[in-house]
């Protein structure tokens, strides 16, 4: 995480969905978004160490749950 953010003065974030794209925009980065940021960052790593299988588990069943809608023609893929 040391340097996960370093020299960094501008931050893009998804500003809207446009029909299945994404618009982008960019932002200034202050110290307080960074701080945020990183915070956030943190415990994402926190979660993935901890629960590994867990989160494991949640990406196959929502990768079945696609599967399935996409089969059945409910969404398109």
């Amino acid at each position: 995480m040391v340097g996960a953010f370093w020299g960094t003065k501008v931050m893009e974030i998804v500003k809207k969905h446009n029909s299945g794209d994404l618009v982008w925009k960019r932002i200034k980065l202050t110290s307080t978004r960074k701080a945020n940021a990183k915070k956030r960052l943190h415990g994402v790593w926190q979660l993935q160490i901890t629960y590994p299988q867990v989160i494991a588990q949640s990406i196959i069943h929502a990768q079945d749950s696609f599967e399935s809608l996409t089969s059945f023609g409910v969404i398109s893929s």
